[in-house]
């Protein structure tokens, strides 16, 4: 773990420790599980908070469930693909139809997870490099949305690719300016917090007001955020 008091994500008001983070992403790991999700599941994850999001996603990681990140306006597009999946966690009033299994994250859901006591840290599934990792939701370069399956491999290396790239360390803020339907973003927010820095996603707050709040030293977003 890196510096167990260092802040690690900031989001919806708070401010996590590694420590705490830590914690949560076991507990996350064990509240799949409960739901009857393990390795080999598959999954699709809505939700607007970033921090629960990005919880979900890294204990599907660690479980080596398949995920996928949508939002509730391409909801309408995705059903015939979300309806593949094995469960689909959503936000209460947003139900996708046909699914085959569906859960709401309530937060009494999140809260009763969050508040139990921490258990083992269970060992991290096994995969090889072909395993399919992440689904994206993505127009590319041709304009076309199109779906597309990363393997682990594939997401590994994406993210290694930002480590390197940005050179992330203990004192980098890097502000999340768009949901983790955008594959990007994960992958900038994973690099992050492997390389002891702070994630910061502040939604109600214009991208230049969070760079100068948060003393922001990386940022990503897409060109019409800017204008």
């Amino acid at each position: 773990m890196h510096r167990p008091t260092a802040t690690a994500v900031l989001s919806d008001g708070q401010e996590i420790s590694y420590q705490q983070f830590d914690r949560d992403i076991r507990k996350m790991v064990y509240g799949l599980r409960d739901l009857g999700l393990d390795t080999g599941a598959s999954i699709g994850v809505q939700h607007p908070r970033f921090y629960l999001h990005f919880l979900i996603l890294l204990a599907a990681e660690h479980l080596e469930i398949l995920s996928f990140s949508y939002r509730l306006g391409n909801l309408e597009e995705l059903v015939p693909f979300l309806a593949t999946l094995d469960m689909v966690l959503y936000v209460d009033g947003h139900k996708p139809e046909n699914a085959k299994s569906v859960h709401c994250l309530s937060q009494e859901w999140v809260e009763s997870v969050l508040a139990k006591d921490s258990r083992p840290a269970l060992p991290a599934a096994y995969a090889t490099p072909q395993t399919p990792a992440r689904v994206l939701h993505s127009s590319g370069t041709t304009g076309i949305p199109k779906l597309m399956t990363l393997t682990r491999q594939n997401h590994e290396v994406w993210v290694r690719q930002y480590e390197f790239r940005t050179n992330f360390g203990y004192q980098s803020r890097y502000l999340a300016t768009m949901g983790f339907w955008v594959q990007a973003f994960f992958a900038y927010a994973t690099a992050c917090v492997r390389k002891g820095g702070v994630c910061v996603c502040d939604l109600n707050e214009t991208i230049a007001e969070a760079l100068a709040k948060y003393s922001i030293t990386h940022f990503t977003c897409v060109p019409h955020t800017l204008v």
